[in-house]
């Protein structure tokens, strides 16, 4: 992920450095590469908003589980 971030950055940094990469192909190469960085990042980001969202959902069911085998038991 962090290669093809590096490569994004790449790409919006060059223009400024030599005038002629503007219209280059290799600019283009590489703002597919910052693109896939960016879907990275997206997918990550989904990932860990699920996972705590089932986490913290499967605690919620926990406590209700173990307050009713208390009930049960007193």
């Amino acid at each position: 992920m962090l290669p093809f971030l590096g490569l994004g950055a790449l790409a919006l940094v060059a223009p400024t450095i030599d005038p002629r990469w503007h219209d280059s192909v290799a600019r283009l190469i590489v703002a597919g590469f910052a693109a896939i960085g960016l879907l990275c990042v997206a997918m990550m980001m989904t990932s860990m908003v699920l996972f705590a969202l089932l986490t913290y959902r499967n605690t919620r069911k926990a406590r209700a589980v173990l307050k009713a085998l208390e009930r049960r038991t007193l």
